[in-house]
């Protein structure tokens, strides 16, 4: 019978124990990218009628630390023999760390410097202090049909880890930006960095009702809500198929339970012929199951639970850092998850549950005393 109950509440431990793990980890990588992407688009981007839109206003916005204006083009970086075809985004380079949180380490950028990505300087072949030449084809001088080349130097190397940004991205002075980009007249729009204090749900509001219209406001999110949609939907199927855990945890519930009471069905036999009503012992099995299936959902949601929390303080689960962008593995988990572990694996045990104490207390009390026979 201790076997039976240790089964019994074993298959559930295991069951939160794998989802609360399942979870964090999904939690954890999420976290990083969702940095990663805050990090280098910044908390707002504002585009479209931004000659209409008054900058001292928008400076005087609670809420708002930093706002950077922008010019992007597709353009050319080449060095010797080495041609990448990169995203040219020009920007006040005094604020650049400020609003823009790249794991660089921090250097004052001069006028004839530039800010690569990872990648491409490994594709170029050039580090820090190298020369390169930057140009924007599209912007090219009607009359010689030549782009106008602007020679430059690398002023520091990004990486973000995060799509193709280190592929892509070039950070280039905003002057640099009004020389280059010849048909821009005005710049593309502002970037902005939001206090740790304020919401950018909030922020976002504000802007599209206190502003102009013609103005486009989109959050990093907005930005890249294709892989933010894909990461939450990967969550939502981790947890359908885990799920799986406690069905086949709450058959095991009703089977254990089920050997259980055939095991007593004389002693339930007797206490029907004695008048013990259906509906009483369906519960008294009822509070077993329950019993036993709470202890595993309590041990199995507790054991995980000080996983994630040894992993956050020691860090004693390494991953390989050539394949991923960090070395330890990522755990996060939050309260609302553990209560969605809980309702799920109760939902099953009380499935489990029923199905068992509804099964065996539907004898009749001759019969279950002929069956012990």
């Amino acid at each position: 019978s201790g076997l039976q109950h240790f089964l019994l509440s074993l298959g559930v431990g295991v069951g939160c124990f794998s989802l609360v793990i399942t979870v964090s980890v999904l939690n954890g990588f999420e976290k990083l990218v969702h940095d990663n992407l805050k990090g280098f688009n910044g908390d707002l981007r504002i585009s479209g009628d931004i000659a209409k839109l008054p900058i001292k206003d928008l400076q005087n916005l609670v809420g708002i630390d930093y706002i950077v204006p922008y010019m992007e083009r597709k353009g050319i970086i080449s060095s010797d023999k080495e041609h990448r075809v990169v995203t040219l985004k020009a920007v006040d380079m005094k604020n650049l760390y400020n609003v823009y949180k790249m794991n660089i380490k921090e250097s004052s950028i001069k006028n004839d410097e530039i800010v690569v990505g990872q990648n491409i300087a490994l594709r170029l072949n050039v580090d820090v202090g190298d020369e390169i030449f930057v140009s924007s084809p599209i912007d090219q001088s009607f009359v010689l049909g030549i782009p106008l080349q602007k020679k430059m130097k690398i002023g520091n190397i990004f990486s973000t880890n995060v799509l193709d940004y280190d592929d892509r991205y070039v950070f280039l002075p905003m002057e640099t930006g009004k020389v280059l980009f010849k048909r821009k007249q005005i710049i593309d729009g502002y970037e902005l960095r939001l206090n740790s204090k304020s919401s950018v749900s909030e922020i976002k509001s504000n802007l599209l009702s206190n502003f102009p219209g013609g103005l486009i406001v989109q959050s990093w999110e907005d930005l890249n809500l294709a892989l933010v949609k894909a990461m939450e939907l990967e969550k939502k199927g981790a947890i359908l198929i885990l799920s799986l855990i406690f069905l086949v945890a709450s058959f095991n519930i009703a089977s254990i339970l089920s050997l259980i009471s055939l095991q007593k069905i004389k002693n339930i036999g007797i206490l029907k012929m004695l008048g013990a009503r259906g509906r009483y012992l369906k519960f008294s099995l009822f509070l077993i199951g329950l019993k036993r299936g709470g202890t595993g959902i309590i041990f199995g949601t507790t054991c995980g639970t000080a996983l994630v929390l040894l992993q956050n303080k020691f860090n004693f689960i390494p991953i390989p850092d050539d394949v991923y962008f960090i070395s330890t593995l990522p755990m996060v988990l939050y309260y609302k998850d553990i209560f969605i572990i809980l309702i799920i694996s109760f939902v099953f045990v009380l499935f489990g549950c029923f199905i068992s104490s509804h099964k065996v207390t539907g004898l009749k009390p001759i019969k279950a005393l002929k069956w012990v026979k």
